[in-house]
């Protein structure tokens, strides 16, 4: 895999990046090169992890928190736009991918991501992005269930304008102890990345980890009898929002011969795209380009109005949305040398 960044940004995504900077120094086998950053308004929550040097890797946005106020975030990261710039403009152009880590329900994290993604995208019109977020639980507070819903809509506008490639949602109402849950989660989200390494050459491994829609991760233990008992366990055991269906785009991975074989692997799903699987001890899979998981969120909708939230949605659509108000899709801008791209910055239309 290519040379990628990594940020995590509020308090629950610098969490998840501390977690995964841990299992890179845990390991010797790391083949990709991965930088990271710690983005947050609140210097407490970046102070005590072991992999945030606020000299170094951190991006401090001025404010003292936002209390799960999502607009607040990004009234801070503007209104801070020359230090959010600066930083990303001095190391960008040497990544071809970027990977954002954060909470769905929080204020920071989650209130960040437009921002964040389209200063990325505009200082490196070629750079692919990867959202990997931690959606609510369903016995969240009301407003973590409305941050949850919101992020999603911008992340369905942010894929529609080409500024997101590809997202993963951690599913927390399958968390029981939260160290351990994130240990889970980001060493299946590790393995994916690094599996291409022995399945793929760097720019496959590009291409199907940032291809375009939702991913799954699927390591299938070889105690069950048949592919499909083994996915059913690994669904059912996931740390991660499985999506809706099984057509999806790309699928790569590793199977062993002696427990399944790849024909039965590749049975299970309908991909359009890529397929390509080694042969290997462990049978671990990956696919990506799957539609969006619209029915885990309508059910964190059916959980808001529960908690009497006047805001009831039409099921006959033949896509489900969930956004008060409606995302205004922007059109695509053609690519501009750095300079003018600089130049756009500083409008202060691309902060609002």
């Amino acid at each position: 895999m290519n040379n990628t960044l990594v940020i995590g940004t509020g308090g629950c995504g610098n969490k998840l990046l501390n977690t995964f900077m841990e299992l890179l120094a845990e390991r010797d086998d790391i083949h990709a090169i991965y930088d990271c950053v710690f983005v947050n308004s609140n210097k407490n929550e970046m102070e005590i992890l072991d992999y945030c040097d606020l000299q170094k890797n951190a991006l401090t946005i001025n404010g003292d928190g936002t209390g799960r106020n999502r607009e607040k975030a990004k009234e801070s990261i503007a209104s801070d736009r020359v230090n959010v710039m600066n930083y990303f403009s001095r190391i960008i152009d040497k990544y071809q991918s970027a990977i954002i880590m954060t909470s769905c329900d929080g204020g920071f994290g989650s209130g960040s991501i437009t921002l964040l993604t389209k200063v990325l995208k505009q200082l490196n019109p070629n750079i692919k992005i990867f959202l990997l977020g931690a959606s609510a639980k369903l016995t969240s507070k009301r407003m973590s269930l409305e941050n949850t819903l919101s992020l999603y809509e911008d992340v369905k506008t942010l894929l529609k304008q080409d500024i997101l490639d590809s997202y993963l949602f951690i599913d927390n109402d399958k968390m029981k102890d939260e160290e351990t849950f994130n240990t889970i989660a980001m060493t299946q989200f590790l393995d994916s990345l690094e599996l291409g390494v022995e399945a793929l050459d760097s720019n496959d491994s590009l291409l199907v980890n940032f291809a375009k829609g939702y991913k799954m991760i699927l390591p299938l233990s070889n105690k069950e009898k048949t592919v499909k008992e083994a996915i059913d366990n690994a669904i059912n055991d996931s740390p991660f929002v499985i999506p809706n269906k099984t057509k999806g785009t790309h699928i790569y991975g590793t199977y062993n011969p002696d427990d399944f074989s790849e024909e039965s692997i590749l049975s299970e799903y309908v991909i359009t795209d890529f397929d390509k699987l080694v042969v290997s001890e462990d049978n671990f899979i990956v696919l990506n380009g799957f539609a969006n998981p619209d029915k885990h969120m309508s059910t964190i909708n059916t959980a808001l109005e529960m908690l009497d939230i006047d805001d009831e949605e039409d099921e006959e659509n033949e896509e489900f949305t969930f956004a008060k108000k409606k995302s205004k899709i922007d059109k695509k801008v053609e690519p501009k040398n750095k300079k003018q791209r600089l130049r756009s910055l500083m409008n202060d239309d691309f902060w609002n």
